[in-house]
């Protein structure tokens, strides 16, 4: 689950760092669940600033975040896609 909080900081973070999308992802995005930590997927950034981004996250979030990158398309990125939580940028 995500917090009203948690969301505003990623949204503010996804913007400052230029990420076109960002998904909540895993068992972060299943309602019923209270995970101890974020999962989340990115799309949209540089490797550089993939991983400010990241780090900013790291300080910033109430849990622990697990961050990828979603760049190519793959089996992973069609299940976050599919089965993820838009949370920002174009599909949110």
């Amino acid at each position: 689950m995500l917090s009203d909080r948690d969301k505003a900081t990623i949204t503010t973070l996804a913007r400052r760092y230029g990420a076109v999308t960002v998904w909540l992802s895993g068992s972060s995005a299943d309602r019923h669940k209270q995970g101890r930590d974020l999962g989340l997927a990115v799309e949209g950034l540089a490797t550089a600033r993939f991983f400010r981004f990241v780090g900013q996250l790291m300080l910033s979030l109430s849990k622990p975040v697990d961050v990828v990158a979603l760049g190519k398309r793959s089996k992973l990125s069609a299940l976050i896609r599919r089965e993820g939580i838009p949370i920002y940028g174009r599909t949110a």
